[in-house]
């Protein structure tokens, strides 16, 4: 149960900083519940090809690091 905490954590400090974008914008609107749910699984569905990709190169990669190159890649595509 402990190793949720940091992605728990990360997902609300996303969640806040999304709602405040749409507060200082009108343009932008929050994702429903589908878009959501949508980009979860493709998150977690990257992770395992992270995770399984590390395992064929002969790497021993946790969980949780392919999870955190997976949120390092998106974010260095959505980056200024």
């Amino acid at each position: 149960m402990a190793s949720y905490r940091p992605s728990t954590a990360i997902a609300i400090a996303s969640w806040k900083w999304l709602k405040g974008i749409v507060k200082r914008n009108d343009t932008v609107t929050l994702p429903g519940p589908t878009a959501i749910g949508l980009t979860a699984i493709a998150w977690i569905l990257e992770s395992v090809l992270v995770w399984q990709s590390a395992h064929w190169a002969g790497l021993d990669v946790s969980w949780p690091d392919a999870l955190l190159v997976t949120t390092v890649a998106v974010a260095a595509q959505i980056a200024p």
